[in-house]
C-alpha cells in the first residue's frame, strides 16, 4: 500500500527519490547493478513504465548509466571538469552562411554576444557528425535540420535546445501561438472575417495552426478547412536547406499554385504566413494576378527578419526575439555547466505583432465606418 507522502507525488518521482537516497546512503554503489524490473515491481509496487521514467530521471541527473543488453547501473563518481571555456553551437540553419539568412543571424548574433560578455568562445559545429563535441562544455542545438541532434548528444553533456521544444532537454524558444492569436485579433479588429493561412510543415506539433483555429472561434468565426493550406518544399531545393530567398521562391511558387487552385473562391480577404520571407512571395504572387496588397488582401508574416521588415511597403509581421533567444541560451547553458547537471524547464519568450503596410481594412468594409482596430 501507498504511503501518504507517496500518493501525493507521481509514482515515478516517488521511486526515484527512493533510488536516489539508496545511492546516497551507499546501498548502491558506483558499479552496482539495479535490480531487475520484476524486482522492482515486487519491492516498490509499480509498473514498468513508472521505473523506466525513474531510471531516465537519474540518468539525467548523472547518477545511473544504461548499458544496453546489460541492464542499468549506478554511475561512477566523477571528478568535476576542466572548463574549457568554450559553447559548441550546432544546427544546419545555424551553420549556413549567416549572410544568406537573417533569421539566424539575429540568433547567432545573440549566442555570440552573451558568450563574450562572460569570457567564453563559440564554436560552430558540424550537424552531420559529432566530431568536435568534445572540445564544448555544453551545447546549444537547433534541430531544424531533423537530423535528430538530440539523439547524438553524449550522456552528462549539457545542452539546451534552441527554437523548438525537446523532451527530456531544457528548451529556449518563442510563443508561437501567441503570435498567431495576436495576428488574428488584429485582423479582426480590422473587419477580416475569411483569414487564411499558410503554414509550414515545421509546425509539427499543430501550435500555430491549433493558435489560428483556437482565435477565430474565440471571435466567433467558423474556420474552414479550405482556408488553411500547407507550403510545400520545391523540387530543386531538394536536400538542401531552406533560407532566405529560396522561401521568397516557395512563397511565389506556393501561392501561384493556391491561385490556380481555386484561391478566389474562397473569398478571403487577409492570410498569414509561415515567415516572412514566404510572405514576400505572397505578396509578389498576389500582384501578379492583379490582386492588391493590402487593398485586397492584407498579408502577415512571422519573424521579423530586418531587412524584410524594412521593406518597401513595410511587411507587417510577427516578431520572434531570435537574439534575446540566443542570449537566454547560452545563459541557461552556463548554469548547467557550473552546476554540472542538465535541466528541463523550458523558457518561453513571448512575441509583438507590428503592423505595417500589408494590412489595411477588408475592401469590402464601408470606408466611412471604420472598426475600431489596435495595434499590439
Amino acid at each position: 500500500m501507498k504511503s501518504e507522502t507517496q500518493a501525493k507525488i507521481p509514482q515515478y518521482k516517488w521511486l526515484a527519490e527512493q533510488l536516489r537516497g539508496h545511492i546516497r546512503a551507499g546501498d548502491l554503489k558506483p558499479g552496482d547493478r539495479l535490480p531487475s524490473w520484476s524486482q522492482m515491481q515486487r519491492e516498490y509496487g509499480v509498473n514498468k513504465y513508472t521505473i523506466e521514467r525513474a531510471q531516465k530521471e537519474l540518468a539525467s541527473e548523472g547518477l545511473l548509466v544504461c548499458r544496453q543488453g546489460s541492464g542499468t547501473f549506478v554511475a561512477q563518481a566523477q571528478s568535476k571538469a576542466v572548463r574549457k571555456g568554450i559553447i559548441g553551437l550546432c544546427g544546419e540553419g545555424i551553420t549556413y552562411p549567416l549572410e544568406a539568412s537573417p533569421y539566424w543571424a539575429r540568433l547567432v548574433h545573440g549566442i555570440r554576444g552573451a558568450a563574450q560578455n562572460v569570457g567564453h568562445h563559440v564554436l560552430l559545429l558540424d550537424a552531420d557528425t559529432t566530431a568536435g563535441w568534445e572540445k564544448a562544455d555544453g551545447m546549444l542545438i537547433s534541430d531544424y535540420s531533423r537530423k535528430f541532434l538530440t539523439n547524438k548528444i553524449p550522456d552528462g553533456l549539457p545542452c539546451v535546445s534552441l527554437l523548438t521544444a525537446k523532451d527530456g532537454m531544457c528548451s529556449v524558444y518563442s510563443d508561437d501561438a501567441q503570435g498567431i492569436r495576436q495576428s488574428v485579433e488584429y485582423l479582426v479588429g480590422l473587419g477580416h472575417r475569411k483569414i487564411g493561412y499558410f503554414h509550414g510543415v515545421s509546425d509539427t506539433s499543430g501550435t500555430r495552426t491549433g493558435a489560428y483555429r483556437t482565435a477565430l472561434a474565440t471571435a466567433d468565426i467558423k474556420a474552414n478547412d479550405d482556408w488553411v493550406r500547407l507550403m510545400h518544399a520545391l523540387p530543386r531545393f531538394a536536400n538542401r536547406y531552406t533560407h532566405g530567398k529560396q522561401f521568397v521562391e516557395m512563397g511565389r511558387e506556393n501561392m501561384r499554385a493556391w491561385l490556380r487552385d481555386g484561391w478566389a473562391s474562397l473569398g478571403c480577404t487577409a492570410l498569414l504566413a509561415h515567415n516572412d520571407e514566404f510572405a514576400v512571395g505572397i505578396i509578389e504572387a498576389l500582384k501578379e494576378a492583379g490582386i492588391r496588397v493590402p487593398e485586397d488582401v492584407s498579408v502577415i508574416g512571422f519573424d521579423g527578419s530586418e531587412p524584410i521588415t524594412l521593406s518597401q511597403p513595410s511587411l507587417s509581421t510577427v516578431e520572434v526575439p531570435l537574439e534575446e533567444i540566443g542570449r537566454k541560451g547560452v545563459e541557461i547553458l552556463l548554469q548547467q555547466i557550473e552546476a554540472d547537471q542538465s535541466a528541463h524547464d523550458d523558457c518561453i519568450l513571448p512575441v509583438t505583432l507590428r503592423p505595417g503596410a500589408t494590412t489595411a481594412f477588408p475592401p469590402t468594409r464601408d470606408s466611412a465606418i471604420k472598426p475600431n482596430a489596435k495595434g499590439v
